[in-house]
């Protein structure tokens, strides 16, 4: 049996005995008010008395990290002992806080199907079965991730024959001011098509390439909400604190909110508080990203500066530094003047610059000219398993789309080269538009 020690340690008693002198009144005085505050301390011990209890991330039909450490965590009776008996490896004992809070570590080993898991404090028991070791993904951003499997013109057909081995959760649309620790309402689901319809259909299509190619369990963690910023997505810290900004990131904050007063979902942090912060514990393979339409209206101009710190404080938050990232281009929508163009240059620039990101490109994908909702998200899913099996499981996989190397002038023409572009170009057009 491990032991672990919980990371929530409360006060002991002696840290709220002052030492005072009983020979003055002040000094009787003070001993009576520590008295006091002791025995209020007591009763409020016994006031923060609960039932076990776990997040909604953690049930039957979950998804595990395999070969990795999985977190569970909850509330049990404050200094109560919590066991965490899974059927693939050793029972974890961990002891709960003052407040009741517990966390314990588990590790999961191989890839596994039809697994089970007891917590047990108290007397009282939870039991959560069908559960898969495999790869956890989560796949957020706005409306294009959002975008639902029934309403496209490809991935609709996946509702016919749902991959039985790709997991669902989805956050739902949720925004907030403060932090929440969990997700009221949700649940992990099979890919059976009353849940596959309204589920994300790139996020499902990607699932679906990665499970057949790694012959592994998926576990997709839906986190979408249409319109959204990307600060809206951050922890509050990052905006309020962060002094990294450019010097007009905070004015471009401010003209934002005012333009979105009264619309909770555009506040700073928003959807991070509500969708992303009740799962920070949970161990993930890596992270999709389909966000950006919104942030060419207001801070197309710094969003390299925040899809940086958006990887960075999303990688501190999981605890894993080296996580992959992987950030689709905004849809090819005609955006005025030249912002769209702006903003898909922020996102390579990001996308060159750190270890473990990659851009993934959409502008070929344009099902009808200027939407901003393309109905055909099949490509995008695959290009973005691509990156995942070639630059993260390390297959041998050609994943990176065609960039601008350099040019030369030759008797008046213009010679173009690139990278990633060694089986050349094909056109289906006579003539060649865009550039």
């Amino acid at each position: 049996m491990a032991t672990l020690t919980t990371l929530f340690s409360g006060p002991k008693r002696e840290d709220y005995v002052m030492k005072t002198k009983q020979t003055t009144p002040v000094g009787k005085y003070l001993h009576r008010v520590v008295m006091l505050c002791l025995l209020l301390a007591a009763t409020l011990g016994s006031a923060f008395a609960q039932s076990l209890s776990v997040p909604t991330i953690i049930g039957d039909k979950m998804v595990l990290q395999r070969n990795s450490t999985s977190h569970f965590w909850g509330y049990a009776n404050p200094n109560a002992q919590v066991k965490i008996t899974p059927s693939w490896g050793e029972e974890v004992v961990v002891v709960a806080d003052l407040y009741g809070q517990w966390l314990a570590d588990v590790p999961t080993g191989e890839a596994a199907e039809k697994q089970k898991v007891e917590i047990s404090s108290d007397g009282e028991k939870l039991s959560f079965s069908d559960i898969m070791i495999g790869e956890v993904w989560v796949c957020s951003g706005q409306s294009n991730m959002q975008f639902i499997v029934e309403k496209t013109i490809d991935v609709v057909k996946a509702l016919k024959k749902p991959n039985p081995k790709v997991r669902l959760f989805h956050t739902g649309r949720n925004s907030s001011r403060v932090a929440m620790d969990d997700i009221y309402g949700a649940s992990w689901t099979t890919s059976a098509s009353s849940h596959l319809a309204n589920f994300s259909a790139v996020g499902y299509v990607f699932g679906d390439v990665l499970q057949k190619e790694l012959g592994v369990p998926v576990g997709l963690i839906n986190a979408s909400y249409g319109g959204t910023s990307i600060e809206s997505w951050m922890p509050e810290e990052e905006i309020v604190d962060n002094k990294m900004f450019l010097a007009g990131l905070n004015e471009s904050l401010v003209k934002n909110a005012k333009k979105w007063k009264g619309k909770e979902r555009y506040f700073a942090a928003a959807q991070y508080n509500a969708n992303i912060n009740p799962i920070i514990n949970t161990s993930i393979a890596g992270v999709i990203w389909y966000q950006g339409c919104h942030n060419v209206a207001t801070t197309v101009k710094h969003y390299d500066k925040l899809l940086t710190r958006f990887v960075e404080s999303w990688r501190a938050k999981f605890r894993n530094p080296d996580m992959p990232v992987y950030v689709v281009q905004i849809a090819p929508h005609t955006y005025d003047g030249v912002s769209g163009a702006l903003l898909r240059e922020k996102q390579a620039k990001v996308a060159a610059a750190m270890d473990h990101v990659e851009i993934i490109a959409t502008i070929d994908q344009n099902e009808r000219t200027g939407d901003i909702h393309p109905r055909n998200k099949q490509v995008v899913g695959e290009r973005l398993a691509a990156a995942a099996l070639g630059e993260h499981y390390g297959l041998p996989v050609d994943f990176r789309s065609p960039s601008y190397k350099d040019m030369t002038i030759e008797e008046g023409s213009v010679r173009l080269s690139f990278n990633d572009a060694e089986k050349g170009f094909v056109c289906d057009e006579e003539v060649v538009k865009g550039f």
